[in-house]
């Protein structure tokens, strides 16, 4: 049975977190998997973070060819990296796809067709937050 098939009913979180730093919600993803149990709902997490080049795990410092600073909407600065670890990989944005959308628009659009692939109904969302999951486990 495929990944998708399995998900069929299930419910999701849907968490639109806005702007927020990099590393905030990197951290906050990471104290979510690493506390998830067989009855924690998926997540799905909308956020946008400054600029910012990160490093995958299979990633090397080397994969930075001149990070520098990193001006708010140019996509100038992937040719600094070699993007995902791949040489010469091109990287696009909805705008110059001709998307015109606001990022709002643009995730109300996409979620669904997302839910669809995940094999998750749209009306299984149950909630929407826009704070980062708060990891107090003493109360538990």
């Amino acid at each position: 049975m495929n990944h998708a098939a399995r998900n069929i009913g299930k419910s999701i979180d849907i968490r639109e977190l806005g702007l927020q730093g990099y590393e905030p919600v990197w951290r906050a993803m990471q104290g979510v998997s690493n506390t998830r149990t067989e009855s924690t709902a998926d997540e799905i997490w909308f956020t946008e973070h400054p600029p910012v080049f990160t490093l995958g795990l299979n990633a090397s410092r080397d994969h930075l060819l001149g990070p520098g600073d990193i001006p708010d909407v140019d996509l100038e600065p992937f040719s600094r990296i070699n993007t995902c670890g791949f040489a010469d990989l091109q990287v696009t944005d909805l705008r110059s796809l001709g998307v015109e959308d606001d990022l709002a628009s643009v995730r109300r659009k996409l979620l669904p067709h997302l839910l669809e692939q995940l094999g998750i109904d749209a009306a299984d969302v149950v909630s929407a937050s826009s704070e980062l999951p708060r990891l107090n486990r003493s109360a538990d």
